[in-house]
């Protein structure tokens, strides 16, 4: 509140009152309440800023992990036995979920054994939640198994490789 002093008194109101706050903070708390109950972070949905880069990123792809993808699967299943299967039982209808999935995440903590022979190209892409290619190819287990020292990085086969090794051992 503030009073403004001259040849009259004026009084302004420069804040909220307790019943307006109050007003607010019910108000606020619906919507928290709401976005919960349906599985959205508070993040995802701009009504709250995440701590950080790292944790929006984390509330998103929770988000469509735990939330949209179920949802999508209960949306394509319900097409599937209520509206396709009544024009031919053969036919069903897929969905791609592709972006919903983190590509990084599976890079991550899979790429090193796709290296290592661990995991084919086909499984990889499963992991990222894509469909698999019918290539041979694809089915196929690889290993990185050349190394290379770093003074060796680089060089082809010139009739150097062989002087450069030697170079190296003299060392």
């Amino acid at each position: 509140t503030l009073f403004l002093a001259g040849g009259k008194w004026r009084y302004e109101q420069l804040g909220l009152t307790a019943v307006e706050m109050q007003d607010l903070e019910s108000s606020k708390l619906n919507t928290n309440n709401i976005f919960t109950a349906h599985g959205v972070p508070l993040s995802v949905a701009g009504v709250e800023r995440a701590a950080n880069y790292a944790t929006a990123r984390i509330d998103q792809m929770n988000f469509r992990k735990h939330t949209i993808a179920p949802l999508l699967g209960l949306i394509e299943d319900t097409l599937n036995t209520d509206l396709v299967t009544g024009f031919d039982p053969r036919l069903r209808l897929r969905f791609s979920l592709t972006g919903l999935n983190d590509v990084e995440q599976v890079s991550t903590e899979y790429g090193p054994l796709f290296d290592r022979g661990v995991y084919s190209i086909n499984e990889l892409r499963e992991k990222a939640g894509d469909k698999r290619i019918d290539d041979l190819m694809y089915d196929q287990h690889f290993i990185s198994a050349q190394y290379v020292p770093l003074e060796l990085a680089g060089i082809t086969d010139l009739g150097k490789t062989e002087a450069a090794a030697r170079s190296i051992i003299e060392r």
